[in-house]
C-alpha cells in the first residue's frame, strides 16, 4: 500500500499554522512580564547615563567597526601584494 502524498500547498499551510501557533501560543504569551513599567515616551537626554548609552557608546562601536574593517582591508591588500 502506498503512503498518501502531501502537496506543496499543504506543506505551506502546515508551516504557516505551526509558525502562528508557536508565535501566539499561551506559553509564549505567558513569558511577558507583568507589573514592569514600560517606557514608551521619548528618551530624556538631560541624564548623563542616557547620553552615554544612546549617543556615545553607539558612536564608539561604529568607529571601532570602521577602523577594524580598514585594518582588515589593509592586511588583505598586503597579503595580496606578498603573493
Amino acid at each position: 500500500m502506498k503512503a498518501p502524498t502531501i502537496s506543496s500547498f499543504q506543506k505551506q499551510i502546515f508551516l504557516l499554522l505551526s509558525f502562528f501557533y508557536i508565535l501566539f501560543s499561551p506559553s509564549v504569551v505567558g513569558q511577558v512580564p507583568q507589573g514592569i513599567p514600560k517606557g514608551n515616551g521619548p528618551i530624556d537626554f538631560s541624564s548623563t547615563t542616557n547620553i552615554v548609552i544612546y549617543i556615545v557608546l553607539p558612536i564608539i562601536v561604529v568607529a571601532g567597526f570602521i577602523f577594524w574593517r580598514m585594518a582588515n582591508k589593509k592586511k588583505r591588500e598586503e597579503e595580496d601584494k606578498g603573493l
